[in-house]
């Protein structure tokens, strides 16, 4: 389970997990963080109270992943990764090493993402403005990005505030993504614009995993 090392007991860790002893474990509001079956957790690693991460998923060197976050079943969230909470990740998600992945993001299953993304969350960039409050009012001007299942975000790009990437949309390297992208489209540039061509998405299928993740 896991490498000389005790693990708190509000971790929850699954059968055959593996967890480096150099993994750091950050309570939240007394909430349990569950690790499920068969997962591997490299060192340098900061795990919050709060998260989920599903059977067979993999956590590289040296990413946080902080409360209120939950990552589907055999993903992969690679090394320094900053996930800052309150995200949702699905199932077959790759995540490349160097990712930022703001408050309030949403990842659906089978994308792709590769090294140094942003996505942002701020449409308004208020702290200790007029509009921020510590009272929660800032918290609810979050809008963090939707990207939707096999979508495929190229190196460099950055996402702003409350945009949805469609179901298979292509965002080409280094694009700026501003607008929301529609299903099957493909994205390039700064600020990010649509192709004329789009993905064929019976050329371009899914293949969803077959393997037991129970």
């Amino acid at each position: 389970m896991s490498e000389n090392r005790k693990i708190p007991n509000w971790v929850i860790v699954g059968e055959g997990a593996q967890i480096h002893h150099a993994v750091v474990f950050v309570p939240y509001e007394d909430k349990k963080t569950i690790i499920g079956k068969r997962v591997k957790i490299d060192s340098g690693t900061v795990i919050y109270g709060g998260v989920e991460i599903g059977n067979d998923s993999f956590i590289g060197h040296n990413s946080v992943i902080r409360f209120n976050t939950k990552i589907g079943v055999h993903s992969t969230v690679a090394h320094l990764c900053m996930l800052e909470g309150n995200i949702r990740i699905g199932d077959h998600t790759l995540i490349h090493s160097n990712n930022h992945i703001a408050q309030k993001t949403t990842i659906g299953s089978y994308v792709f993402m590769a090294p140094l993304c942003v996505t942002a969350n701020d449409p308004k960039m208020c702290y200790y403005r007029e509009e921020y409050s510590q009272t929660g009012e800032h918290w609810k001007l979050l809008q963090g990005p939707v990207i939707k299942d096999g979508a495929r975000i190229a190196a460099g790009v950055i996402i702003f505030p409350g945009v949805t990437i469609g179901k298979q949309a292509v965002i080409s390297v280094g694009a700026v993504v501003t607008k929301n992208v529609p299903d099957y489209a493909i994205a390039y540039s700064l600020p990010a614009k649509i192709r004329r061509r789009y993905v064929n998405p019976k050329k371009d299928t899914i293949v969803e995993c077959k393997k037991d993740h129970s």
